[in-house]
C-alpha cells in the first residue's frame, strides 16, 4: 500500500508540475514583446500629466504682496498656512503674476477656502515661529472672501512654456468662463 500511495502521489506531483508549466508558457514574454510592453507603459504614463491646476483669479483689493492661507469651509479657522520656506523658490518669493485687468496667476495652490493676511511675504517670512500658528495668524486675517472670481483650469504642465502667455491670452479674449471653471460662482 505504501508503495501504491507512493505512486499516486508522485504522479499527481507530476501532473500538477506539468500543468502549471503548460499554463506559464503562455504568460511569458519574449524580451521584444517585454520591450513593447514597457515602451507602451512609458508612452501612456507620458499622456496622463499630473500636478496643480493652472488658478487665474481677480480678488476685491489687491492681495499680490500677502500671505494666503486656507480657511476651513465655514471659514472659522485655518486649516492650512505656509511655511516661511514655503513662500520661495530658488532664494526669490513666489508672488502672484500680473495678468492685466485685475487678474492674477497663482503660484502658490490657492482656492476658494483661501483668505489673505495683513503680512506680506517679507514680514511673514521674518516673523517669530511662535507668531506662526492657526490662531494668532486667524487674527491677522484681513479678508475671508477676496475672490471676485476664482477659475481652475487645465493643469499647468500641460500649457509647459507657454504658462503665462496662455494665462494671459484668457483674460484678454474674455475666454476664462469657456476653458476653465469658475470656483466662486455663488459668492
Amino acid at each position: 500500500m505504501n508503495k501504491q500511495h507512493f505512486s499516486i502521489l508522485a504522479v499527481s506531483i507530476l501532473a500538477i508540475i506539468i500543468i502549471a508549466c503548460g499554463h506559464s508558457k503562455s504568460t511569458v514574454k519574449t524580451a521584444d514583446e517585454s520591450s513593447k510592453a514597457t515602451a507602451q507603459s512609458a508612452k501612456s504614463a507620458h499622456n496622463k500629466t499630473t500636478g496643480p491646476p493652472m488658478i487665474i483669479y481677480r480678488t476685491s483689493k489687491d492681495y499680490s504682496q500677502n500671505v494666503p492661507v486656507t480657511l476651513s469651509d465655514d471659514g472659522t479657522k485655518i486649516i492650512s498656512y505656509p511655511a516661511p520656506s514655503d513662500l520661495k523658490i530658488n532664494g526669490n518669493f513666489v508672488y502672484p503674476t500680473s495678468l492685466g485687468n485685475g487678474y492674477w496667476l497663482d503660484n502658490r495652490g490657492l482656492n476658494e477656502h483661501t483668505a489673505f493676511l495683513d503680512m506680506t511675504y517679507e514680514d511673514y517670512s521674518n516673523a517669530p515661529e511662535a507668531m506662526l500658528n492657526p490662531i494668532e495668524l486667524y487674527n491677522r486675517v484681513i479678508d475671508k472672501r477676496p475672490f471676485v472670481k476664482i477659475y481652475t483650469c487645465n493643469l499647468r504642465s500641460s500649457y509647459g512654456d507657454s504658462l503665462v502667455k496662455k494665462a494671459t491670452q484668457l483674460v484678454i479674449s474674455g475666454d476664462l468662463m469657456k476653458v476653465c471653471k469658475c470656483n466662486n460662482e455663488s459668492h
